[in-house]
């Protein structure tokens, strides 16, 4: 099992898209919330795949839900690819796991352009 790394890091590539590595944890968010550009200056469809995230709690699972409803409203698209399944069971628990845009690996897309 990897470390958690002393930094979250959101990056963009052009080939593969925006990746997440790093903790979705208490610690982490509140500057992961300031940093919510790739949502609002887009304007094509972003793909976050969060493969490399180690660890997530409740802090990191409510960032997603303000990704997802800041996409909502301001009429952009998101999706979120290789949530670990520990963290989907938990947004079923807390009644939000359909507010979660979710990308299951079958339905996968190409990476968009930010």
């Amino acid at each position: 099992m990897k470390e958690a790394s002393d930094k979250t890091v959101l990056r963009w590539n052009s080939r593969l898209g925006w990746s997440m590595h790093g903790e979705l944890s208490f610690a982490r968010v509140p500057t992961l919330k300031n940093n919510t550009h790739f949502i609002r200056d887009s304007g094509a469809p972003d793909c976050v795949d969060l493969k490399d995230v180690q660890r997530t709690d409740s802090a990191g699972i409510a960032l997603l839900l303000y990704w997802a409803l800041l996409a909502r409203r301001t009429g952009h698209k998101l999706a979120l690819k290789n949530i670990h399944p520990q963290v989907r069971s938990l947004a079923r628990l807390y009644g939000i796991e359909e507010l979660l845009p979710i990308q299951d690996q079958d339905t996968a897309e190409a990476p968009r352009s930010g």
